[in-house]
């Protein structure tokens, strides 16, 4: 099965920041990210974004010129497209499948995004396609509340 969801290059730390880039940029709407706008919404410093985006331009994911702006590459929007989709599916996953309430599951997702291995991203495809398209919403109400009834809490 080919997957959109391939093995990326980047630490968990760095993927974190082109996310951040692809937020400020293509959910917020912003023309131009800077340092400055990473730095805020990653909660570190100037220094430590300025570190990060040394690497991520070694590494082809971003476009940065020192005191100048900072952009996706190509491969980056991809990365980043990527990562969205996974917590989207976790989430979808962990939500849907699993019972868990709405902002618990999107803090999971987001946590897991980053540590899962692709196979069990998608076998979670797959679990989740197959439960929304062959089984009936009754069988997936009982799902949910078989797991709400024998979860320790």
């Amino acid at each position: 099965m080919s997957s959109p969801l391939q093995r990326r290059r980047a630490s968990r730390r760095l993927e974190e920041y082109v996310e951040a880039i692809f937020d400020i940029k293509y959910v917020e709407g912003r023309k131009v990210v800077r340092i400055k706008d990473i730095a805020q919404r990653m909660g570190v410093s100037m220094a430590t974004v300025t570190d990060a985006m040394k690497r991520l331009a070694a590494m082809g994911l971003v476009e940065y010129v020192p005191r100048g702006y900072v952009d996706l590459t190509e491969e980056g929007l991809r990365m980043a497209r990527d990562l969205r989709q996974r917590e989207n599916i976790i989430k979808l996953f962990l939500k849907e499948i699993l019972a868990f309430p709405e902002e618990q599951a999107s803090k999971l997702a987001c946590r897991l995004e980053h540590d899962m291995p692709d196979e069990v991203v998608e076998r979670l495809i797959l679990l989740t396609r197959f439960l929304t398209e062959h089984a009936s919403p009754e069988v997936r109400e009982k799902l949910r509340e078989y797991i709400r009834r024998n979860v320790c809490q």
